[in-house]
């Protein structure tokens, strides 16, 4: 059930895996929901986390089948939680991709081979309490980082470096946290260079990342 980009992508995940299973949204399918999964014993509420509660309260007897949610943040009664521990682009992955991506539950809860025996994905229990800094993780590592690239680029740009060019800083970066996970960090923080980190500031100054990249220096010499 859904219409965005997990929906589209654990579909082709399916299709590639040969997996038979239907999709239902509202914005594209014409019969009732509860006509067009009625021979479906498992549902996937892949729709914003908001709407879950609602949309079961208006649909209640699909609280009769098996539900999973994907939500990485929330956790919702009667309905299993599985988060893929990916991030879902407008490109659709291969079948290699797909069954490596990590999906991650509440501890007792439901394994994600459980649900879905025919798919090899890893899967992983954390703590519910947990949950919530889990997902923070999660977004701070992944939204926040495509911020600062998306800035990156863009104003390298307006520098005259085009992307194919400043890209391959990207791939430096990214090999590093690869091969080096706990330690890849380069650059004037790890040098403790003075200088240069006020420079950068000063540089920054009437940009509103010039507070994030403050917030970063501290956030770095309070934890290190």
């Amino acid at each position: 059930i859904g219409a965005g980009r997990a929906a589209a992508h654990f579909s082709r995940y399916l299709e590639l895996s040969r997996i038979p299973y239907k999709t239902w949204s509202r914005k594209n399918s014409l019969e009732s929901v509860e006509h067009a999964l009625r021979d479906c014993e498992t549902i996937l509420l892949l729709i914003s986390d908001d709407a879950i509660v609602g949309f079961l309260d208006d649909h209640p007897s699909l609280r009769a089948r098996r539900l999973v949610h994907f939500s990485g943040a929330r956790s919702f009664e009667g309905v299993i939680g599985l988060h893929p521990l990916a991030s879902f682009s407008a490109r659709l992955f291969s079948l290699e991709e797909y069954q490596n991506v990590p999906f991650v539950y509440e501890a007792g809860g439901v394994r994600f081979c459980e649900v879905f025996p025919l798919l090899p994905n890893p899967s992983r229990e954390i703590p519910l309490a947990s949950k919530a800094r889990y997902h923070a993780l999660c977004v701070l590592a992944g939204n926040f980082s495509s911020l600062l690239w998306e800035k990156y680029f863009k104003e390298m740009a307006l520098l005259g470096i085009e992307p194919d060019l400043a890209s391959g800083y990207l791939r430096n970066i990214f090999e590093n946290i690869k091969n080096h996970p706990l330690d890849s960090l380069t650059g004037p923080l790890p040098r403790n260079d003075q200088t240069t980190l006020r420079n950068n500031l000063a540089a920054l100054d009437g940009d509103p990342y010039q507070s994030v990249y403050s917030s970063f220096v501290r956030a770095f010499y309070e934890t290190h």
